[in-house]
């Protein structure tokens, strides 16, 4: 499972070949969705954002510490 190769083709070829190997319709659902979460879990994870300074006393407070350093 390439991470290059497209969600749908990746979905698609594993309900076809759940429906080919005689599995039991009413899991498909499943079988994709755990298809996915895998898939999800090998995704490389963004940077979160700087945290914003939120009202003027944080901002004061911030660039007092940051004339001492």
């Amino acid at each position: 499972m390439a991470l290059d190769t497209d969600s749908r083709r990746i979905y698609k070829g594993v309900a076809s070949r759940t429906a080919k190997n005689g599995y039991r319709p009413d899991l498909r659902a499943d079988a994709v969705s755990r298809v996915s979460a895998i898939r999800n879990s090998q995704r490389p994870k963004k940077d979160s954002p700087p945290t914003k300074l939120r009202g003027a006393a944080a901002r004061k407070a911030a660039e007092k510490a940051s004339g001492e350093a």
